[in-house]
C-alpha cells in the first residue's frame, strides 16, 4: 500500500483507473511507495470555478450572500425583507377578499390564509421582492376595514417564524386596578408564624387573589406578633381566612367597593372616545395583592397616549376612590410551537415569573392548536428590547462562550462527557441542552441565571481540560505528510477526541494533551508510521504555496495549483484577522490571483468556521461603504441598515431602536433632520474657511497649515488636498503633486 494514500499524484500497477472520468497529467519519476516509473498519473479532476452564491445568516437578522473567494456580492439587512405580516384582522373579512387585496401589489409566491379570523390571527404573505412587500405595508398599514385597523409589518429578514417575526404593537394601553377586596389584620404569636402565613399567601391564591402580607407595629394590635393581609376577595369568610393563614386571632376592613362587571363595564364607556378596538380584561387569578390587569388597543399610538392619560389616576366614587392606573405600552407578541415550549418552557416560566410587579411583563396564554401566545409588553422601550433578548435567547438557545469565543471539547463526545452532561442536566432541571457535535457546540435554552449556571459547569470542564499537562511529537519533513493521511492515526484522534491530539500544520507539531501514558500511545505511533515511509528521492511534482513542500491531503484548485488541506484551512482562518478579500490563490509564487472557489472552502472548514471567516468579510465589506451603511445606534447592536437620500423610519429588530435612515440619528416622525433646520451656522463656517469633505467617508476636514498631503483621522484616507485624489498608504502623492499642481502646498516646487 502506498503510504500516501488518496494523495499520491503517481500511477500504481495494482489500481484500475477510468481514464474517461478523470485528468492526466505526466510525471517523469515514479512514486516512492511503489508507483510505475515514466508512465502517466491519473488524477482527480480539480473542483470547479463555482458559479453560485454562498448565503449566510449573520447577527440573527442578516443575510449575506458571497461569491469564489468569500468576496461578498448582496446583502440582506435586518430591515429589509419579501415578507409581510398582516394583524389585526377584523372577523366579517373574508379570506378571499383579503387575499385580492394583497395580490393587487404584487407578486404573492406564498401566503397563509385560515379560514376565520380571529383577533390572534397573523396573515404571513410572501411577495417575489422587498418593494412589493413595502408597498403592501405602506397601502394597507393603519387602514380600516370594518371594525378593527389593520396592522401591517414587513418582518424581518431571514429570520424564523417562532421567535423573530414577533408582531410589534405601540397600540395599547395597560390598566390596572385592584380588585373588589377588603384587607385582614392578623395576629400571631411568634414572628416564625408570621412568616409562614406571608410564605402562603404570596405562594398560593386565595379565592382567586393572591394577597400580600406584611408585619406592621402599631394600631389595630391582635397578638404579639401582627400581619396587615392585604387583596384578600370579598366572598372570604372566617373558615377560610382560618384555614388558609391560621392566625391567633383577626379582624378585617369593609370591601374597598362591590361589583367587577361593573367596573369593567364603566371602565370601557370611559375609553369609548378614543374609538378603542379591544379592551381584553385577564382572568384570575389577580397577583400582587388582588390587582386587576386588562389591555386596550387603539387604532394609532396618539389615541393610545390620550387613552392613558385620560385614564391614569382616575379614582372614582363608585369604586371607593381606588386609583386606576393606566400607562401607554409597546407589545410583542409570538407564537411558540409545542416542541419550542417543551425545550423552553421552564424559562419562559420563570422569566415570567421575574417581571411580576415591573415596568415590562410577559403574559402566556395556550393555544387551542397546542403551543402557547407569549407577550411581552412595557411602557419604557429599553427596558422592553432587553427583555426581548432575554425571552429570544430563552427560545432560540444560546451557545456556550467565554470571552465571546464558543467553548467546547471533544471530550463531550465521549461517554464520559455524556454522562457529565447528563449530570449537570440533572441539577439544572430548568435548562435544556442541544448537543451539536458536528459544528462543535452546546445551546442552552432556559432562564438567564439557571443558563449562566449550566454555561459555567461546562467552562470549568473545558479549563480543567486545557489545564491538563500538553506534550509535543516533531513530525519533521515528510513525516506530517504521512501522519496526517494515516488511517489508524484519525481513527486514534477521534476516539481521545481531536482536541486532546491535534495538528499543527505552521510548527509541523502532533499535540498530545493528557497523561503520559496518552503521549507515550501516540509517540509509538508516530514511530510506526516513520518506519513505513520510503526512502526519499528527487520530487517534481506540484507542491503547496504555503509550507513550499509535496501537498498532503492535497486539495486541487481550478486554476491548477495544488494545496495541503491544512494549509488552505489556516489560509482561510488567518483571513479573519486581515479582513482582506476575495482570497486568492498564492500558487506560481503569489501571481496566480484566481479566486478561491466556496468548495475549497466547504471542503475544509466547519459550518461555525466558515460562518465566521464570511463575517469577517462582512465587516471588511460594511466599513469600505461608509456612504452606503450605517450601524444601528445602540452601540452594542450589530445590526446596519441602508442609508438614504430622504427621511424615513426604521424600528431595529434586535435592541428596538428607531432610525432615521437620512440622518442617522432618533427617528423624529414630526420634524426635518436636524442638518436641515440647524446647519446654516455650521454652513456658513465651511464657507468661510478652508474645509473640504473627505472622498471616501465624507467628514468634514479644515486645513490650517502644511502641506497638501492631507490623513483622515476618521478613515486614514491620504489625499491630496488640491483635487481630492486619494492614494491608498500614500505612495505616489508626492510625485502627483509635483507633476500635476507644481507645488506641495508649502510655494513652488524646483528641480
Amino acid at each position: 500500500m502506498c503510504p500516501y494514500g488518496q494523495g499520491c499524484r503517481f500511477l500504481h500497477g495494482d489500481l484500475k483507473y477510468d481514464s474517461e472520468s478523470v485528468r492526466s497529467f505526466s510525471f517523469p519519476l515514479n512514486c516512492d511507495g511503489g508507483c510505475l516509473r515514466g508512465q502517466k498519473v491519473n488524477l482527480p479532476p480539480p473542483m470547479a470555478n463555482d458559479d453560485f452564491l454562498l448565503s449566510v445568516k449573520l447577527h440573527q437578522y442578516m443575510r449575506v450572500q458571497c461569491s469564489a473567494g468569500l468576496e461578498i456580492q448582496r446583502i440582506q439587512t435586518a430591515f429589509e425583507s419579501s415578507t409581510l405580516l398582516v394583524s389585526n384582522i377584523s372577523s366579517r373579512v373574508r379570506a378571499k377578499r383579503l387575499e385580492e387585496i394583497l395580490s393587487s401589489y404584487g407578486l404573492v409566491e406564498e401566503i397563509w390564509l385560515p379560514s376565520s379570523f380571529t383577533a390572534n390571527t397573523v396573515v404571513k404573505v410572501v411577495y417575489s421582492d422587498t418593494a412589493e412587500a413595502q408597498k403592501a405595508q405602506s397601502a394597507l398599514s393603519g387602514t380600516k376595514m370594518y371594525d378593527l385597523t389593520i396592522t401591517a409589518k414587513v418582518a424581518n429578514s431571514g429570520n424564523a417564524p417562532t421567535v423573530t417575526n414577533a408582531l410589534l404593537k405601540d397600540t395599547a394601553i395597560r390598566i390596572s386596578f385592584e380588585a373588589p377586596a377588603k384587607e385582614v389584620y392578623a395576629g400571631y404569636s411568634n414572628r416564625a408564624d408570621a412568616e409562614r402565613a406571608i410564605q402562603i399567601a404570596r405562594d398560593s391564591p386565595l379565592n382567586g387573589h393572591y394577597i400580600k402580607g406584611e408585619v406592621y407595629e402599631g394600631m389595630p394590635a391582635v397578638d404579639i406578633v401582627n400581619v396587615r393581609f392585604s387583596g384578600v376577595p370579598i366572598n372570604v369568610d372566617k373558615a377560610d381566612v382560618v384555614r388558609f393563614l391560621n392566625p391567633v386571632d383577626f379582624m378585617w376592613t369593609r370591601p374597598n367597593y362591590e361589583g367587577l362587571e361593573d367596573a369593567f363595564g364603566r371602565i370601557k364607556y370611559r375609553l369609548r372616545e378614543f374609538d378603542p378596538e379591544n379592551v381584553e380584561f385577564l382572568p384570575p387569578p389577580y397577583r400582587d395583592g388582588g390587582m386587576v390587569r386588562a389591555w386596550a388597543t387603539f387604532p394609532n399610538p396618539s389615541k393610545a397616549k390620550e387613552a392613558a392619560r385620560r385614564l391614569d389616576g382616575w379614582a372614582p366614587k363608585w369604586m371607593g376612590q381606588t386609583q386606576i392606573r393606566a400607562a401607554h405600552f409597546k407589545s410583542l407578541s409570538y407564537r411558540v410551537s409545542q416542541e419550542k415550549w417543551d425545550k423552553a418552557g421552564a424559562g419562559i416560566d420563570i422569566l415570567q415569573a421575574s417581571r411580576r410587579g415591573r415596568r415590562t411583563s410577559v403574559h402566556v396564554s395556550v393555544r387551542d392548536i397546542g403551543g402557547r401566545f407569549v407577550r411581552l409588553a412595557g411602557d419604557d422601550q429599553k427596558e422592553l428590547a432587553h427583555l426581548k433578548n432575554q425571552f429570544e435567547q430563552i427560545l432560540k438557545g444560546e451557545i456556550v462562550r467565554c470571552d465571546g469565543k464558543i467553548v467546547y471539547d471533544s471530550y463531550f463526545t465521549s461517554p464520559e462527557g455524556e454522562e457529565f452532561m447528563r449530570d449537570i442536566s440533572t441539577k439544572n432541571p430548568s435548562v435544556y441542552f442541544e448537543h451539536n457535535a458536528q459544528r462543535s457546540h452546546i445551546i442552552l435554552h432556559g432562564y438567564v441565571v439557571d443558563r449562566v449556571r449550566f454555561a459555567n459547569a461546562i467552562i470549568d470542564k473545558v479549563k480543567e481540560l486545557r489545564s491538563q499537562r500538553k506534550f509535543e511529537i516533531r513530525l519533521p519533513g515528510r513525516l506530517y505528510g504521512a501522519v496526517i493521511n494515516d488511517a489508524r492515526m484519525r481513527e486514534m484522534q477521534k476516539l481521545y477526541g481531536l482536541d486532546n491530539a491535534h495538528l499543527d500544520i505552521q510548527r509541523r507539531v502532533l499535540y498530545v494533551r493528557g497523561s503520559p501514558d496518552l503521549h507515550q500511545q501516540f509517540k509509538r505511533m508516530v514511530d510506526e508510521i516513520e518506519q513505513r515511509i520510503p526512502k526519499a528521492v528527487d520530487y517534481e511534482g506540484p507542491i503547496c504555496p504555503i509550507c513550499f513542500d509535496r501537498p498532503s491531503s492535497p486539495i486541487y484548485l481550478p486554476c491548477g495549483d495544488v494545496w495541503c488541506r491544512g494549509c488552505i484551512a489556516s489560509y482561510f482562518q488567518s483571513a479573519k484577522e486581515q479582513k482582506m478579500f476575495p482570497l486568492k490563490c498564492l500558487g506560481r509564487e503569489g501571481r496566480c490571483g484566481t479566486k478561491i472557489p466556496i468548495s475549497a472552502a466547504k471542503q475544509v472548514l466547519t459550518r461555525a468556521e466558515l460562518e465566521e471567516v464570511v463575517g469577517a468579510a462582512f465587516l471588511g465589506y460594511v466599513s469600505a461603504r461608509p456612504k452606503e451603511y450605517h450601524y444601528c445606534l445602540t452601540p452594542d447592536c450589530p445590526q446596519i441598515y441602508r442609508c438614504t437620500l430622504q427621511k424615513g423610519t426604521l424600528q431595529c429588530p434586535m435592541c428596538l431602536s428607531s432610525i432615521c435612515t437620512r440622518c442617522h440619528r432618533e427617528a423624529h416622525d414630526e420634524v426635518q433632520c436636524s442638518d436641515q433646520v440647524q446647519d446654516d451656522l455650521f454652513k456658513k463656517w465651511v464657507r468661510e474657511h478652508d474645509v473640504k469633505q473627505c472622498p471616501t467617508c465624507d467628514v468634514p476636514i479644515e486645513k490650517i497649515e502644511g502641506c497638501h498631503h492631507m490623513t483622515c483621522t476618521r478613515c486614514q484616507t491620504h489625499i491630496c488636498w488640491q483635487c481630492l485624489k486619494t492614494f491608498p498608504g500614500g505612495e505616489g502623492i508626492y510625485g502627483h503633486m509635483r507633476e500635476v499642481h507644481g507645488t506641495f502646498g508649502l510655494g513652488p516646487v524646483f528641480d
